[in-house]
């Protein structure tokens, strides 16, 4: 929120050296209204009458204003937001537990779902790799680990740059539901767990869009994510390519930063 706020409060401080100078004064009389530009000088004010061919200045004028006044609450939101992030303490509950003796520890039985938990229960999770077709897995990522296409390999060193604040597993299996209530496994491409709220996140690339053929299999596969309560914009990532439109690491970045 702090990164945002003090982006927006830039932008508008910028946008804000382009407007006219003063500020607009609006006046009734006799039943119409009429606008005026306030200009300050070296004794006082001055009024410039704005005429009606020109009432776009009138339209800058007040933007203006409602921006300064946007900047000045962004101000002071951004310094209550630093405020609580120098005092707010987010793994406080997950540090008594892990501040305790071992000995302790074997008779305590932590809060269930705290993100401490899920974070340690991710970090011990063992599972078989997914081996169909090993003799893909060709490329090689800045974590050492070996993926089966370059565009793989762009969205592995991405992730890896988040570390500090996701970890991420390759085509680790997730079992879902058929319409028929069949259990089925699949393997998608990264799975992302935030370190700040443990929250799950699957990331699907659909790297050959425009094969007819994988792209209904893409299809398919959405469907079964969709079914099992896996939407795209909250738990689930998509990005896609063609062959004649390669995978941009800049929108890569975009939907990664939806889980930090």
């Amino acid at each position: 929120m702090i990164k945002e706020k003090q982006q927006l409060l830039s932008n508008l401080e910028k946008q804000l050296h382009t407007f006219p100078e003063g500020t607009l004064k609006i006046k009734e009389k006799h039943g119409k209204t009429y606008f005026y530009r306030q200009v300050k000088k070296a004794k006082g004010r001055k009024e410039i009458y704005i005429k009606r061919q020109d009432v776009d200045v009138a339209r800058q004028l007040a933007q203006k204003t409602y921006l300064q006044k946007v900047c000045r609450v962004l101000g002071e939101q951004l310094q209550a937001l630093n405020v609580f992030a120098r005092t707010y303490n987010d793994t406080a509950i997950e540090q008594i537990y892990d501040e305790f003796p071992h000995e302790r520890k074997q008779l305590i039985k932590p809060l269930a779902g705290s993100v401490w938990q899920k974070l340690k229960e991710w970090k011990e999770e063992v599972y078989e790799p997914y081996n169909t077709y090993p003799e893909y897995k060709i490329y090689e990522t800045d974590r050492g680990e070996m993926v089966r296409s370059k565009s793989e390999v762009i969205i592995a060193n991405l992730l890896y740059q988040y570390r500090k604040d996701m970890d991420y597993k390759y085509e680790r299996p997730l079992i879902l539901k058929e319409k028929n209530g069949k259990e089925i496994t699949v393997h998608p491409d990264f799975t992302l767990i935030s370190r700040r709220t443990g929250n799950i996140y699957y990331y699907e690339h659909a790297g050959k869009i425009d094969d007819p053929k994988y792209a209904m299999d893409f299809v398919k596969k959405i469907e079964l994510y969709v079914a099992n309560d896996i939407l795209q914009g909250r738990n689930l990532l998509i990005t896609y390519e063609t062959a004649g439109a390669p995978l941009s690491v800049n929108c890569v970045r975009k939907v990664v930063e939806m889980c930090i």
